[in-house]
């Protein structure tokens, strides 16, 4: 079972645009996965479904990930047992984020790259779970329950160049104890962190706050 070798994020289409209107697919229902799925994107003309789980339909190498091209489910290697919450394609790469610490039979904590082949894991791993990724300025977001990543703080959210880590001003910190970072999107040319967090930075936030590449920010009054 082969995997995609090249990715390509496409704008305005993907597989489940051929699904009926009003209706599921009879052929996409019978190859369910038998727990859950965490987060889907598209790359490849493929949709690429990321969660815990050990196999989709016939693909029982389906580890936590798997793509599926509009007839039938693709593997990636051998998958990442752990379970996976996030996916992003950065640099033509696929990049995984988790609660994995096992990818291609090898150690990856958390991160880890598809190169086409197999999974690799990141020369600078975070040391706790990932729970969302998303791209901005050209670096790789991660977010989740993490500090820090090798010798640099980033408290639950940092920016990744290719060769080093950056803390976002000083990351997400504050109660709950310990914070949490569960999603980042990427808009009006900020970037959205959402979770269980109450300070980014220096900024008193409630559960969202927006970052401008120099400083955090709230949205009016937050969540409630």
């Amino acid at each position: 079972i082969g995997a995609p070798n090249s990715l390509t994020v496409l704008a305005g289409q993907s597989p489940l645009d051929s699904l009926p209107r009003g209706g599921w697919s009879p052929d996409f229902l019978p190859p369910s996965t038998d727990t859950t799925v965490n987060a889907m994107i598209v790359a490849d003309s493929q949709l690429v479904v990321a969660g815990e789980f050990n196999g989709l339909g016939v693909c029982g190498q389906a580890h936590g990930i798997a793509s599926w091209d509009g007839s039938k489910w693709y593997g990636y290697g051998d998958g990442l047992p752990g379970g996976v919450k996030a996916v992003v394609v950065w640099n033509n790469q696929l990049v995984a984020g988790g609660t994995f610490t096992v990818a291609s039979e090898a150690g990856a904590n958390y991160l880890a790259t598809w190169n086409g082949t197999s999974w690799q894991p990141f020369p600078v791993e975070v040391d706790g779970p990932v729970r969302a990724l998303s791209v901005y300025h050209g670096r790789l977001i991660v977010g989740g329950t993490f500090v820090s990543a090798g010798a640099v703080t980033l408290n639950c959210i940092g920016a990744w160049d290719g060769s080093q880590w950056s803390s976002l001003g000083g990351g997400i910190t504050g109660n709950p104890s310990p914070p949490e970072v569960d999603a980042l999107y990427v808009m009006f040319n900020k970037l959205f962190a959402g979770g269980f967090i109450s300070t980014a930075g220096t900024t008193p936030v409630q559960d969202i706050a927006a970052w401008n590449d120099t400083t955090w920010s709230a949205l009016d009054s937050g969540c409630s």
